[in-house]
């Protein structure tokens, strides 16, 4: 067992047993929902809440172009977008 392991399980130890449960029985959050956490001091715009909803509604191997203004908030969206994917 290498030493990241031994550290995971350390921690897992750590967390109490009901938290643990608690957050394996939660339902995932919307992307709306997680984008809102991830950049407080923005405003969800209508062209925002269009572009997650069009985010949220990718297949996998689809692909999805987004042209917009400079400035409009396209990179923090994908970039939120790839951490809610990655869980």
């Amino acid at each position: 067992m290498g030493n990241i392991e031994r550290q995971l399980r350390a921690l897992d130890r750590q967390v109490p047993l009901r938290c643990q449960r608690q957050y394996r029985n939660a339902p995932p959050p919307s992307l709306t929902t997680y984008w809102k956490a991830r950049y407080p001091h923005y405003h969800l715009s209508p062209h925002i809440a269009l572009m997650i909803e069009e985010l949220e509604a990718l297949q996998p191997g689809e692909g999805l172009i987004i042209t917009m203004p400079p400035r409009h908030s396209k990179t923090e969206t994908v970039k939120a977008w790839l951490e809610w994917q990655l869980g």
